[in-house]
């Protein structure tokens, strides 16, 4: 009886320690899911075409995207902003609001296409695909479903200069 108490706790004692190691396990950012964050955010993209159900859709004039830590904002036609998750070649969209305004068809009939078809492709987990240059980005869903980003613009905050202390005030 002895004995049974004796590896009984033993075996507790290590299911423990087991439970903390992996406890620890997976509440930090791997190197790569880092990575992956850096080279999409602080940057102002550019969509340029969305392909969704076989067809493609060139964006809108004045069309922009943005990548925050754990979030994505950006204009098409209309503002949106969607919560994101970042791991490594991975982007997981997950809810989106936006604002509704009508946004004409090129040819005046309807609304223009390419905000409907973005946000159907912006959603659920999508492959980061970005050219060695930094350049070019593209995020592919399910399918042949794709966004083509480009010409990523550093964001007004990643360009901020810290004030010169040294700097004559004026005075």
């Amino acid at each position: 009886m002895r004995r049974t108490a004796g590896t009984a706790a033993a075996l507790a004692a290590l299911t423990l320690l087991g439970s903390s190691i992996l406890t620890g396990c997976g509440t930090e950012k791997s190197e790569s899911s880092r990575r992956g964050a850096a080279a999409l955010t602080g940057v102002r993209w550019t969509p340029e075409r969305v392909t969704h159900d076989g067809r493609t859709y060139s964006a809108l004039p004045g069309s922009r995207l943005t990548f925050r830590e754990d979030r994505a904002e950006g204009s098409l036609c209309n503002d949106f902003s969607s919560d994101i998750t970042i791991d490594g070649t991975k982007l997981t969209v997950g809810k989106t609001v936006a604002t509704k305004r009508g946004c004409r068809a090129e040819d005046g009939k309807g609304d223009h296409p390419f905000e409907e078809q973005f946000l159907a492709v912006f959603t659920g987990e999508l492959d980061i695909v970005l050219t060695p240059d930094g350049k070019s980005l593209s995020l592919n869903g399910k399918g042949d479903d794709s966004l083509a980003l480009s010409a990523p613009q550093p964001t007004p905050e990643a360009t901020a200069s810290p004030p010169d202390p040294d700097a004559p005030t004026g005075n």
